[in-house]
């Protein structure tokens, strides 16, 4: 009998397309992939016959190009039917002369996206959601789709090239911001006709800043696009503390000539209706120059962090040169000439106290008496808002290498979000009210007062029952720095038992919406005399020079068809600075979590410290203040350094000289204690784990790897041992390894609470929820506690965490120790770090435990117990700043 093929059918289709799905769907359960050969069409241009052969059919054209074409003699036939309006297949051939296929990914048409995908993809991408993450989503709602990463690029690429509408890069920059309502400037190069400079603001954003023009942050930074163009970003505060952007500028380069001409702009857009109180910038002379020249009604102050940063110079210079300029500064020379690490500490904290001292020795000048007469800044004193905003733009970015027209479509999604985030404040401030302001002395100022002003009175308040103000022991640092009723103040209004008035507070905090505090007078904005002048000069010019006016109408009035070329790629762009000769390894910040998979191991020393030998420049737990100033990651700074997104001060530069108690609150929204729930390891855990054991008893031999050092160390783990800093290795009595598959730091967290490290689910849903529960707060600790939430947000127990679900370090080691209420010691030979809880004091605990894991092969967290006198790792500086004065004990 012969063979009926599976393609053999009577069946009548009722188009073309339902023809093609039934063969597709035969082909691929045998592991063949069909596709379209030719076809047919009459005379009107239908298709009345097309035929189908298998994607490995045809000849190839070259005989040394890369080819799947093998001559496959497949075929069949799909032929229109009028009779019966439909289509009917015939097999000519149904064999193959290759082997089916175990996979359809890698085959071209199998992986092409169906219009339902591709308009998901369209739409993800309009939303800057990452390749990867549309790529799953798909995969999740379809689960035969073999589409791979590239696929989503390709049709990505083809999305917004089809967005441009055939303009070029800069034409569609220009459109974008033409058809937003953008404000907008630009120049050009004059013999290159490139796009030199590009200023613009969003709508949005101008209402935002004309509600809050009080205080102006500026910074520039680099890496945000193709052309390497310096990037300037000011943004503004509003009364409930959020940080919103103002204006944007790509800059040709950092001179003053071209931030004076971005600032010009700034301040075209309200007409000189009015300036900022306060500007605030870092130590970068050409914008600080420009500062003066185009706002020189405001108050300019520099950032403190590059205030200090200016001292330590000028200190260690006039230590080299003068000795006897040293000893009236005997803490700087202490601090150079410091023998051991405890008296490095000692010397780093008492040069907070004569901070302010060196202050105005070394700075006479008007930055500095802006401090000295504490100027209202409302607490904004550091450039860290700006620096977090360059966070959010390049995680929104996830290149470098982007497009303008990209970079527009990200700034409105910021902006936008930044604007729905500070209504919601501004009702939350209205609407709701808290216990802790139900006294009557706040009466006049509930829902009418920003809550952070509620918080900082009450702080205030405070104060009062420690001793008696009066206007000369008081400071009125409140009332001149914040616009707020000081100790004295308040003082009175308790003693005459009435409400705080609304007047004594500023204006600032009193706003609440985003109408204009000052009205913008634009003048007179009728075009008729402006045209009537224009059509007189158009008409007395020759030919030539009334096309170029006629041209430069077209491009005001349809700036999609301007002429301007695209900028020049600056290769030798300002910004990180290179690597000295003789250092050979990566100039990049070390992160040192698990997501750095790709990540050369540094050069790590053996031992913990050595203040004699020259530190590395990524390296170094300590800095050395005759060295040349480096940037680096590590749990220490370099005085000489500007503050990083993941390096936090180690101390708080915002403490008024004269308090140094641990009752002084932080200007800069220190976190106030939160009632998340806490998991306190007094309890015994039994409803999570049955594996619970003693921190001093034996561990429960588990799935994992564990060696005891006082026995002879197995050769397979003597590895681990150089990865921890030698000063700890006389007191290791035992290092367990655990299962590397994502959530090795997870497992060993768990190892350490005395539970089985398949607990591990546990741990992360502890600390995802700790982080979730308050993370107003945290979001005052971490810089992008967007991204800590997403590390910790992976909860599948079959299949490897992803490189970005991996624990990140040092933030996770705040959270351990917050949640489970213990010591968390973190070890790493680039700086080893100690972790305490934030908001709870040590009399909340019954134990006092500690918790000791390692990074090891930098990417790989194993367990690690230490016993007897060992040396306690320093303290991560975000506890230092951030502690609540109950656990500063």
């Amino acid at each position: 009998m012969a063979n009926i093929s599976d393609f053999s059918t009577d069946q009548v289709f009722r188009s073309l397309e339902d023809l093609k799905n039934w063969v597709q769907n035969i082909a691929r359960s045998q592991g063949y992939v069909t596709v379209t050969k030719r076809s047919k069409a009459t005379t009107f241009g239908f298709k009345s016959k097309v035929f189908l052969c298998c994607d490995r059919s045809g000849i190839p054209r070259s005989k040394n190009a890369e080819t799947k074409k093998i001559n496959c003699p497949f075929e069949l036939i799909a032929k229109y039917l009028k009779a019966q309006d439909g289509w009917k297949l015939h097999v000519i051939r149904d064999d193959h002369n290759h082997e089916p296929s175990m996979y359809m990914e890698g085959h071209s048409f199998a992986m092409r996206l169906s219009d339902k995908e591709t308009r998901l993809v369209h739409d993800l991408t309009e939303l800057n959601v990452k390749p990867l993450d549309i790529l799953s989503t798909i995969k999740q709602q379809n689960e035969n789709n073999v589409s791979s990463l590239k696929t989503i690029f390709n049709c990505r690429h083809k999305f917004m090239i089809s967005q441009r509408e055939g303009r070029s890069p800069i034409q569609n920059v220009m459109h974008i911001l033409h058809t937003k309502g953008y404000n907008y400037e630009y120049r050009l190069n004059e013999s290159t006709n490139e796009l030199e400079e590009l200023f613009f603001m969003h709508p949005i954003s101008l209402q935002m800043w004309q509600a809050f023009l009080y205080v102006v942050l500026m910074d520039a930074t680099y890496k945000t696009n193709k052309y390497n163009l310096p990037f300037l970003e000011i943004v503004g505060v509003t009364s409930t503390r959020l940080t919103f952007s103002i204006a944007f500028a790509f800059m040709h380069s950092e001179k003053t000539s071209n931030c004076a001409w971005a600032l010009t702009c700034l301040k075209l857009t309200i007409n000189d209706s009015f300036c900022p109180r306060v500007i605030v910038t870092d130590r970068d002379l050409a914008l600080m120059k420009a500062c003066e020249d185009v706002f020189p009604q405001s108050n300019h102050l520099l950032c403190r962090w590059h205030i200090f940063n200016d001292i330590t110079k000028h200190c260690r210079k006039r230590i080299k040169s003068d000795k006897t300029w040293g000893s009236l500064h005997p803490i700087w020379k202490k601090l150079v000439e410091s023998p051991t690490p405890s008296a490095y500490m000692q010397a780093y904290a008492d040069l907070q106290s004569c901070f302010w001292v060196s202050l105005q020795y070394l700075y006479p000048d008007k930055f500095v008496s802006l401090w000295i007469d504490k100027s209202t800044n409302f607490g904004n004193s550091i450039t860290n808002r700006v620096e977090s905003q360059h966070a959010k733009l390049k995680k929104h970015l996830a290149s470098r290498k982007r497009d303008l027209d990209k970079f527009i479509y990200v700034i409105e999604t910021v902006v936008q979000s930044q604007d729905t985030a500070i209504k919601e404040s501004f009702t939350r401030s209205i609407i709701i009210r808290k216990p802790k302001f139900k006294d009557e002395i706040f009466n006049s100022l509930r829902h009418h007062v920003s809550e952070h002003a509620l918080d900082k009175i009450l702080e205030e308040l405070c104060r009062l029952k420690g001793f008696v103000p009066t206007p000369e022991n008081c400071g009125c640092q409140l009332r001149t720095c914040f616009g707020l009723p000081c100790a004295h103040e308040l003082a009175m209004y308790v003693d005459a038992g009435s409400p705080i008035p609304l007047d004594s507070i500023d204006i600032f905090w009193r706003t609440l919406d985003f109408k204009p505090f000052v009205f913008v007078d634009y003048g007179n904005l009728n075009v008729d005399d402006h045209m009537q002048r224009w059509k007189e000069k158009f008409n007395n010019q020759p030919d030539h020079v009334k096309y170029s006016y006629i041209r430069k109408m077209e491009e005001i009035i349809d700036p999609s068809k301007i002429m301007i070329n695209e900028p020049s790629v600056k290769k030798n762009n300002r910004g990180r600075p290179k690597v000295k000769r003789g250092h050979h390894q990566s100039q990049a910040p070390h992160r040192y979590s698990c997501s750095k998979l790709n990540q050369e191991p540094p050069r790590h020393s053996s031992s913990f410290f050595d203040l004699n030998d020259e530190p590395n420049r990524h390296s170094s737990s300590f800095f050395d203040l005759n060295d040349e100033p480096t940037r680096h990651n590590s749990s220490f700074f370099d005085l000489n350094d500007e503050p990083t997104r993941h390096n936090s001060s180690f101390f708080d530069l915002n403490d008024e000289p004269t308090r140094h108690n641990s009752s002084f609150f932080d200007l800069n929204d220190e976190p106030t204690r939160h009632n998340s729930s806490f998991f306190d390891l007094n309890d015994e855990p039994a409803r999570h784990s049955s594996f619970f054991m003693g921190m001093n008893e034996e561990p429960i031999d588990q799935c994992s790897y564990q060696f005891d050092l006082k026995e002879k160390a197995a050769k397979e783990h003597s590895s681990l041992l150089k990865e921890i800093p030698s000063i700890f290795h006389p007191y290791i009595t035992r290092i367990q390894n655990v299962r590397g598959d994502g959530n090795c730091g997870f497992r060993s967290v768990a190892v350490c609470l005395g539970y089985d490290e398949n607990e591990w689910l546990f741990i992360r849903q502890q600390l995802y929820d700790e982080l979730l529960t308050s993370y107003e707060d945290y979001s005052r600790v971490f810089i992008g506690c967007n991204g800590v939430l997403d590390s910790l947000s992976f909860f599948m127990t079959d299949r490897t965490a992803p490189p970005e679900h991996y624990m990140l370090m040092p933030e996770t080691g705040i959270l351990i120790a917050n949640r489970f209420g213990v010591i968390v010691q973190f070890l790493i030979t680039v700086g080893p770090v100690t972790f305490f809880p934030l908001w709870r004091g040590p009399s909340e605990f019954q134990n006092h435990r500690v918790l000791t894991f390692a990074l090891v092969y930098i990417n790989h967290y194993v367990m690690v117990q230490l016993e007897g006198e060992y040396p306690m790792p320093p303290i991560s500086a975000l506890w230092i700043r951030h502690k609540d004065p109950s656990a500063a004990e």
